[in-house]
């Protein structure tokens, strides 16, 4: 699948921004990442930037005759895969 193009924009400067629109020659998506109000970092980023990055990476990969619960499904695992692979402990309530 070809990236056609992908866009993020902070609401200004020094602003870390988790939002992205993705578009593919197969789907659309916009990712909203949501805002951690700690401090936590993964792999340098906030935890929404790391997860808008590894979707915007995984909606590239997805099959254009996908419907939409297999796409969430496939793109909860590889979110869930990552942050494992972080050390990140997401099932931990």
């Amino acid at each position: 699948m070809d990236l056609i193009d992908w866009h993020t924009e902070s609401r200004g400067a020094g602003i870390h921004n988790e939002d992205a629109v993705v578009i593919t020659d197969r789907h659309v998506a916009v990712i909203d990442g949501a805002t951690d109000i700690g401090d936590r970092r993964y792999g340098g980023q906030t935890p929404g930037r790391f997860a808008m990055e590894i979707l915007r990476g995984a909606i590239e990969e997805l099959p254009a005759d996908i419907d939409a619960d297999a796409a969430i499904d496939a793109l909860s695992a590889t979110l869930l895969a990552a942050a494992r692979a972080t050390g990140m402990k997401p099932d931990a309530h």
